[in-house]
């Protein structure tokens, strides 16, 4: 849970460019949701197939610099108040016509915590930074259906069975796998974790688990502790270096 929260702070903390938001799988509608700012929605059902436009795209995909972000989807399913992805390889044809492409390429159904199925998550090939997200409202918590989507693939990462209290190395290991939070990203893209709702955590229980994922962070370059409600950040490290920045105040991630 918080991806389409992080999407959207990100496109605030990047108002001053002409950002774009779209999905590869699914992402709820903006128009059915308080206090999401964005600029409009353009559908077009062309961009769930996988051949591009005979020529050059019909449609801005770009909002203007300085106003919220443009929404793009390839339809609506209106029972379940969504929007329906793009074709992976269509992100290219967008990215083209504006500064920033976000753009959601999974979904947990609202857990905190989860495992990617083997055709998860849904990356656009040339995705310049991809984020993996986990909500740190899963620690202490029994690995279960209510705090985990898939938790059986979970036991299979990183050894919690379900019932078992999720714990720091529970996150740690699914981090560093090649079967966890950064499988099928695409080769030579940043990979940066994000650390959701860290405000439930002591400061000292923060440093530790980003020490503890530092030990081992498999693919990760990366990772941030905070709060996307609260706009701040608790802390960052580059997973590839020996330097740890806190910050104790700041805008979103």
């Amino acid at each position: 849970g918080g991806k389409t929260s992080a999407i959207f702070a990100l496109a605030d903390a990047a108002a001053d460019f002409g950002v774009t938001i779209t999905t590869t799988t699914h992402i709820r509608d903006p128009r059915l949701e308080k206090g999401r700012r964005f600029d409009r929605v353009l559908i077009d059902p062309e961009l769930a197939r996988q051949r591009r436009y005979p020529s050059m795209p019909p449609h801005r995909f770009a909002s203007s610099k300085g106003a919220p972000p443009l929404i793009v989807a390839s339809g609506v399913i209106a029972e379940e108040g969504k929007l329906v992805g793009i074709y992976p390889e269509r992100a290219d044809e967008i990215a083209a016509q504006c500064d920033i492409l976000l753009v959601e390429a999974d979904g947990s159904r609202g857990r905190p915590i989860k495992a990617p199925a083997a055709q998860e998550p849904v990356i656009p090939p040339r995705s310049a930074i991809v984020v993996g997200l986990v909500g740190l409202d899963c620690l202490g918590a029994p690995l279960c259906a209510a705090t985990a989507h898939r938790p059986e693939l979970l036991t299979g990462i990183t050894g919690c069975t379900e019932g078992e209290t999720i714990e720091a190395g529970h996150i740690a290991a699914l981090i560093r796998s090649p079967r966890g939070l950064f499988s099928k990203c695409p080769p030579g893209s940043r990979r940066v974790v994000l650390l959701n709702k860290a405000e439930l955590l002591s400061p000292g229980r923060i440093f530790a688990l980003l020490d503890l994922i530092k030990q081992n962070p498999g693919s990760a370059d990366m990772v941030i502790a905070c709060s996307l409600a609260g706009r701040k950040i608790f802390e960052t490290m580059n997973l590839k270096s020996t330097n740890t920045k806190s910050r104790k105040e700041g805008g979103a991630p």
